[in-house]
């Protein structure tokens, strides 16, 4: 019996999805999972309806993001 719940528990654990983006830490920086590369997330508020722009900073190097963010 346990051995049927510990393995419903570790396949349950295995399928949940990992976030693809993870924070840095830093304001408006983000990580991509997959790739490493740091993007630059901007919002601008308008009356009709909030709009984000993404912006890849092309680098792998947090030093190098923070800079060019």
């Amino acid at each position: 019996m346990f051995d049927v719940f510990y393995t419903y528990c570790v396949k349950k654990r295995q399928n949940e999805k990992k976030p693809k983006w993870l924070k840095t830490g830093v304001q408006n920086l983000l990580r991509n999972r997959d790739n490493g590369i740091y993007y630059a997330r901007f919002s601008v508020y308008k009356p009709g309806g909030n709009e984000q722009f993404w912006k890849s900073l092309k680098t792998t190097t947090l030093s190098v993001a923070r800079l060019r963010l």
